[in-house]
């Protein structure tokens, strides 16, 4: 995944200052890591490397792997709080800012061939492209590891990955062949691979997306639905699993978490105030700080529930992210009291409760701080999924006069670059 082209290949600008794991769990058919990276850039020409305003303000990727009976799939979700740089201080306005110094990076902003956000999923047999979902057939390898493998697409199944919580749209392009870190030498079933590249079909500086990643057996399918909470706190994917497997029902913070802080190139003045070239620029450590809570629901959400969900299943797994672990929060299903959770910092909020008793049909769901007393008797209004646009709406406008205005506030493989 990359924002405005960072990071870029072969590792030259990374986002450098919080990058890394925020914790993994696991469970007995289930694994979840979190994982954040964002901060100011490392460039590779030295004193330029801190020279830009922080707009990288937050990015965290969940990912939950759920393996069952006749179906694995894998939820990825992206938080991204992403700033226009061109709105910020310390853009080419500036002789020693780091935009300076790379006017080609620069260009690419501004000519709108990096865009705000891009996933780039890497693919060995040629896609199929629909709004909102991503498909393409698997490879069978023969073969060993002395012989090399050969990999030759399936003809019975299918990969599926479809986007929720917000609208993207996705082109592709071929490969004469795509690096690989295995230890044994393999090509494409065409000699060739692919990758996908899905961009916002509205450009926005903050997002949460959901990817689900699905693959049955021959025979079965996974389907999955997305609701809105009210209030508008949270979002809610249910997947309809195959027969014998339990519906899963994963609930995500929708809401950015606090900003972050640019790093002070001005000595004693307020960063951003000044033109570079004299002090040092140095990192605010509240950023080590505020980056791992960032996900968090904030305190003052005490509640959210879902109307009319779809369930199917006598037990339901639910997986709940982001809770804070300030708080215990009690989980009501038709207004009747499941269970409560406390999370901890250790989970980064992430907890799962399997319901049992389940009647199929349509439910409210409502997690609450325990004691606020909302859940017991509230109902909910129903919400269905985004119609997205089939194509992409028109670019934005690039800053023409941003010389004008010192300041103006303003990855099959699933990888989270860290």
């Amino acid at each position: 995944m990359t924002f405005y082209g960072f990071p870029w290949a072969g590792g030259l600008l990374q986002v450098r200052e919080y990058k890394g794991m925020l914790g993994t769990f696991f469970g007995a058919n289930y694994a979840y890591y979190l994982g954040a990276n964002c901060g100011t850039i490392n460039g590779y020409n030295g004193r330029y490397a801190s020279t830009t305003s922080t707009f990288i303000q937050e990015y965290s990727r969940g990912t939950l792997y759920y393996h069952g009976t006749h179906a694995d799939v894998i939820l990825v979700f992206d938080r991204s709080n992403i700033l226009d740089p061109r709105t910020l201080p310390y853009w080419t306005n500036d002789q020693y800012s780091f935009w300076s110094a790379n006017p080609n990076v620069a260009g690419n902003i501004e000519s709108g061939a990096w865009k705000r956000r891009t996933w780039q999923w890497h693919i060995v047999t040629q896609p199929s492209l629909q709004t909102g979902i991503i498909s393409y057939k698997p490879v069978v390898p023969t073969g060993d590891e002395n012989s090399g493998y050969t990999f030759t697409p399936s003809s019975t199944q299918t990969v599926t990955m479809t986007t929720l919580f917000t609208c993207t749209y996705a082109h592709y392009q071929s490969e004469s062949s795509i690096p690989q870190q295995n230890g044994f030498s393999w090509s494409a079933p065409d000699s060739t691979g692919w990758i996908v590249y899905e961009t916002n079909a509205f450009d926005t500086a903050w997002d949460a997306t959901l990817h689900v990643i699905a693959m049955a057996d021959v025979g079965f399918s996974v389907t999955s639905e997305e609701y809105t909470s009210f209030p508008q706190a949270a979002k809610m994917a249910v997947l309809t699993m195959p027969s014998g497997d339990n519906n899963v029902v994963a609930i995500y913070n929708i809401l950015p978490g606090p900003t972050i802080p640019s790093p002070n190139c001005c000595g004693s003045s307020p960063a951003g105030s000044c033109p570079l070239g004299g002090d040092p620029c140095v990192d605010d450590p509240t950023v080590q700080t505020i980056v791992p809570t960032q996900h968090f629901f904030a305190s003052n959400i005490t509640y959210f529930g879902f109307g009319n969900v779809s369930l199917s299943t006598p037990t339901v797994d639910f997986f709940l992210n982001d809770l804070n672990p300030a708080h215990s929060y009690d989980l009501y299903l038709n207004q009747a009291l499941q269970q409560t959770v406390v999370p901890s910092s250790t989970t980064e909020g992430f907890v799962h409760v399997s319901v049992s008793g389940v009647a199929e049909g349509f439910a409210s769901v409502c997690v609450e701080v325990s004691g606020t007393g909302v859940c017991k008797s509230a109902t909910f209004p129903s919400t269905s999924s985004v119609i997205c646009p089939a194509t992409p709406s028109p670019a934005s406008r690039a800053i023409a006069s941003l010389a004008s205005h010192a300041v103006l506030m303003l990855l099959l493989c699933v990888v989270l670059y860290f």
